[in-house]
C-alpha cells in the first residue's frame, strides 16, 4: 500500500469518526429534550404558575435521595417543585421555608463546583436537618429569583445579585 493510499484511508476514517460523534451528540440532545418534555407532563407539575427546564445540583428529597440532573422546575403559589426527569423523583420546597433566592454565575456547594453556561438560581431554605441549598441552572434564573423574592417567612424581598 502506498503512502497516498494510507493518507486517504486515514482521512476517510477521521471523517467517518467525526460524523459519528456529531450524530451521537445530536441523538443524545434529542433524547434529552424528550425526557425533559415527559417530566413537564408529570402530574406533579399540574397547576404550576411557572415551569422551566433546569439542571439541578445539590438537591435532596424528603426521603433522603440525592437529586442531581435534568428536569423541570415548577413554581406554585405555595411551593417550588423540581421534577427530576430520570429516575422520576420530586423535590418540594415550601415558600415559607425559603430564606433566600439568588442568581450566580458560579455554583458553590459542598462537593460541587460549577461555572459557565446559563446562570444558577440558588435557593436556600430551612430543611428538616437545618439550612439546605440547591442550585438550578436555567436561562430564566433572574426571572425566577424575582418571582421568589417576595416569598419566605417574612414575605420580604430576598438578597439578589451576581457573584
Amino acid at each position: 500500500m502506498s503512502a497516498a493510499t494510507t493518507v486517504v484511508l486515514v482521512l476517510a476514517l477521521a471523517l467517518v469518526l467525526v460524523g459519528f460523534v456529531f450524530g451521537l451528540f445530536a441523538f443524545i440532545r434529542r433524547v434529552g429534550h424528550r425526557v425533559v418534555a415527559s417530566a413537564s407532563a408529570d402530574p406533579d407539575t399540574d397547576g404550576a404558575t411557572t415551569m422551566v427546564p433546569a439542571l439541578m445540583q445539590g438537591g435532596q428529597t424528603e426521603a433522603g435521595h440525592q437529586l442531581n440532573g435534568n428536569g423541570v422546575l415548577a413554581l406554585f403559589p405555595t411551593e417550588v417543585r423540581f421534577v427530576l426527569a430520570v429516575p422520576r423523583r420530586t423535590m418540594t420546597i415550601p415558600h415559607a421555608s425559603i430564606t433566600s433566592a439568588t442568581v450566580t454565575k458560579r455554583l458553590r456547594l459542598p462537593g460541587v463546583r460549577r461555572a459557565g453556561g446559563p446562570p444558577w438560581l440558588m435557593i436556600v431554605w430551612a430543611g428538616p436537618v437545618g439550612s439546605q441549598s440547591t442550585g438550578f441552572q436555567t436561562p430564566r434564573a433572574t426571572e425566577l429569583s424575582d418571582i421568589l423574592g417576595g416569598v419566605g417567612p417574612t414575605g420580604s424581598a430576598h438578597p439578589r445579585g451576581s457573584v
